[in-house]
């Protein structure tokens, strides 16, 4: 291990480490593990101390206990001696690299106050583990639940799916990367064209090989370690699930190898997937020193072998292509983010005005699950000045902004359905005027009252489809934002909210225009805030948003920025949010102005 610095940290860390010692063979007998011995943990350079540890009186150590340079910061990890790994092949917790998995380190932390205990905890939970090992063979649901871990001790490459592992059998799409792109070989879809938009999203470079595979839902795969060659998955599907095994021969049958089969075992979070490929069959003939390979086998035509045969006998050595496989899938991704699959709008959803506010708005959607199909509707190009509070930077500027949100947006989410229009949405709807109507909302962050009041106008009339519209705009500074979502066209819209002066009646600054600023030039007044605050109020909003997803109430959302800050630089703050606390947001109802001549 190179010299380490002589920081307080690091005192601070060797001090630790020699705690740990002492506690640790007051009960147990420590042999340090030299580096270039081959029990050595990989990656050298990340210990400061390896163990041998004797948990018994007789016998040589079946442990040793690493401590990384950042103990007891970082839980020890526990490795098995190759010798004791080898006794215990198939174990529950360990992978390939001997590595014991005691405690789930996102769940356990150490305390490092008392790195003793915290070895120690270790090393008795690694007992524990080995101790049950020796009892006897565990359930085969044991296995299910960690099976990704044991799957991919022999798997070499890594795929991703765009498929749900469902109970059917299906035939999906396969396209393999050379070179890999970004660790990834394989990426298996339900469609074709889903994974050639997926793959030019995510701006892959690779060459790309393209075929078909299987999916099979596998009910049982048993106790690793999991099948490695074609025999032992014939054998093994024949036992326990020989439905599966006769979808695998009837389609390996009539397809040619390699075949890619994406597979499914049930786990205690749902399904976990998996895939193997059956190599080109190599076929020996004759006998003694006369052995050579052949490209077929007598009696059957070239890839006509029955397979059974060829698995099960004439090619059952050949060693299966092993991958795991990571779902990629819209509702898998937002389940991780939730907790859960939560309800997302069913049709398009429009964001009008992709500036400062409704780009981040798009976004936020996206990353929600709230929208899964999206269209982007603005005129303008993206300015440098604007950068610093866009969600687009320096590299997109002077490119339209729908279309430069929409590149970000699939780069990140490929599997996003996202539809950019470089126009002024008025301009649209006069010559398309259904083309709004398949939206189930419809976000308007234009920032021009015209055009805003015009679209309340289409939306009261029906001419704006059946999904709900949202009307959002911020004042200076951040001081507050607003949202006039509409679910329904009925009494209370937009324009009841409006003065005769045309100024917004709820706002939170009394006197919003004069905040406006303008630099050297014509068109160039614009409202001041920042990036940041846009952000706070953007995720509120969302949220907000979520929860009115089939809504048919008329309500206006007010977010509240620092008041406290705004106040105490003299900003007249109306009387309406006197008792109003920062950073807060609050739902009012809507009601009819009586002499509304769009509602009423």
């Amino acid at each position: 291990m190179d010299a380490q610095p002589n920081t307080m940290l690091e005192r601070e860390y060797r001090v630790a480490c020699k705690r740990a010692q002492e506690r640790l063979e007051s009960s147990y007998v420590l042999t340090a593990c030299d580096p270039s011995a081959a029990d050595f943990p990989q990656h050298a350079e990340r210990w400061r101390a390896v163990w041998y540890v004797q948990t018994a009186s007789d016998g040589l150590p079946e442990m040793l206990l690493a401590l990384s340079v950042t103990f007891p910061d970082e839980l020890p990890s526990v490795y098995l001696t190759i010798a004791c790994a080898k006794r215990h092949e198939g174990m529950l917790h360990l992978d390939n690299s001997r590595l014991l998995c005691t405690f789930d380190s996102t769940a356990a932390t150490p305390n490092a106050e008392v790195p003793g205990d915290v070895v120690l905890a270790v090393v008795e939970r690694a007992r524990a583990i080995l101790a049950d090992a020796s009892i006897g063979e565990p359930a085969v649901d044991d296995f299910a639940d960690e099976f990704k871990a044991y799957w991919g001790i022999e798997a070499p490459q890594e795929a991703l799916a765009l498929v749900r592992p469902g109970d059917r059998v299906k035939r999906v799409a396969v396209f393999e990367f050379f070179p890999a792109w970004n660790q990834t070989a394989i990426l298996f879809a339900d469609k074709a064209i889903a994974a050639e938009l997926w793959i030019k999203a995510v701006q892959c470079r690779s060459k790309l090989r393209r075929s078909s595979g299987l999916y099979v839902p596998i009910g049982n795969l048993g106790r690793a370690p999991y099948p490695s060659t074609n025999r032992e998955m014939f054998e093994r599907l024949k036992a326990l699930d020989p439905d599966a095994l006769r979808h695998i021969t009837h389609y390996l049958v009539n397809n040619e190898p390699p075949t890619w089969i994406l597979f499914s075992i049930p786990s205690l979070t749902g399904r976990a997937l998996g895939a193997w490929a059956h190599p080109q069959p190599k076929y020996l003939s004759g006998c003694g020193s006369d052995i050579r390979p052949t490209d077929g086998i007598s009696g059957f035509r070239m890839g006509k072998c029955p397979p059974h045969l060829e698995l099960n006998t004439l090619n059952g050595h050949a060693r299966l292509v092993r991958a795991t496989v990571t779902e990629v899938t819209s509702p898998r991704l937002i389940a991780r983010t939730q907790g859960q699959e939560r309800e997302r709008a069913a049709g398009f959803v429009n964001v009008v005005g992709c500036g400062s506010v409704g780009s981040f708005v798009a976004e936020s959607l996206v990353r929600s699950g709230l929208a899964s199909k999206l269209r982007l509707i603005d005129p303008q190009v993206l300015r440098p000045e604007n950068v610093q509070r866009h969600y687009c930077g320096m590299s997109d500027i002077n490119q339209a902004k729908a279309v430069a949100i929409r590149r970000q947006l699939l780069k990140h989410f490929p599997q996003l359905e996202c539809v950019a229009i470089n126009e002024n949405v008025l301009n649209v709807l006069r010559r398309s005027p259904k083309l709004l109507g398949d939206a189930s909302l419809s976000v308007f962050a234009l920032g021009e009252l015209a055009v805003e009041r015009r679209l309340n106008h289409l939306y009261q009339t029906g001419s704006l489809g059946e999904g709900a519209v949202c009307f959002v705009w911020v004042e200076p500074h951040l001081v507050g934002a607003h949202a006039v979502y509409l679910g329904h066209p009925t009494e209370g819209c937009l324009e009841c909210l409006l003065g005769s002066d045309l100024e917004y009646v709820p706002r939170i600054i009394e006197n919003p225009s004069q905040f406006s600023l303008r630099e050297a030039g014509c068109q160039s007044t614009y409202m001041p805030y920042g990036g940041t605050d846009v952000q706070d109020f953007v995720s509120t909003l969302t949220r907000f948003l979520r929860g009115m997803v089939g809504s048919r109430k008329n309500v206006r959302f007010t977010w509240f920025g620092d008041l406290d800050a705004a106040r105490n630089q003299g900003v007249a703050i109306s009387r309406l949010y006197d008792d109003q606390v920062s950073f807060t947001s609050q739902i009012y109802p809507i009601f009819a102005r009586q002499d509304c001549g769009v509602c009423l």
